[in-house]
């Protein structure tokens, strides 16, 4: 049985547009998983590096509760602290990207912390006992989260 030129170059012409439809679709797709995993990894990085300063925040603030000469203050310099607003920028993709839902939980449960402690960071009251019970609960939340979600790139974090 003969095909015809006809319909040999409208088979041909059908076989093309599947094939580069499904070429499309594959490349598409592979471009848009590779864009979600850098997003993810890059939400994850900006959360560590955000959950690091938090502590750095914490100890200083403990300490000037201590021994410093802010003694019965909150130290100064922290009162314009926004963790939590680049929080609310990249939580949907950390939530997409986290492999384990319990993990999201540990860091949202920290930066929830936060909110709370930039409000004690930007207020002008001075330090109280109860800012101490505080503090070392903000303190294991921002601990648990950072073990949890260590930075990717080791460059971006800081050295001890």
């Amino acid at each position: 049985m003969a095909v015809s030129a006809a319909v040999a170059t409208g088979l041909f012409s059908i076989g093309g547009v599947v094939v580069g439809g499904v070429l499309t679709a594959a490349i598409t797709d592979h471009r848009e998983r590779r864009n979600a995993e850098r997003e993810s990894r890059r939400a994850r990085e900006l959360a560590a590096i955000d959950l690091e300063r938090a502590l750095e925040a914490v100890h200083d603030v403990k300490d000037a509760g201590e021994t410093s000469e802010w003694q019965g203050q909150w130290p100064p310099g922290w009162e314009r602290a926004a963790w939590t607003e680049s929080w609310s920028g990249y939580r949907g993709m950390l939530a997409d990207g986290l492999d384990d839902p319990k993990t999201f939980v540990v860091v949202a449960r920290a930066f929830g912390s936060l909110v709370q402690l930039e409000r004690g960071l930007a207020s002008v009251h001075d330090f109280q006992p109860s800012d101490r019970v505080f503090l070392e609960r903000v303190e294991r939340r921002l601990t648990a989260a950072q073990q949890v979600l260590p930075v990717a790139d080791k460059a971006l974090a800081e050295p001890a």
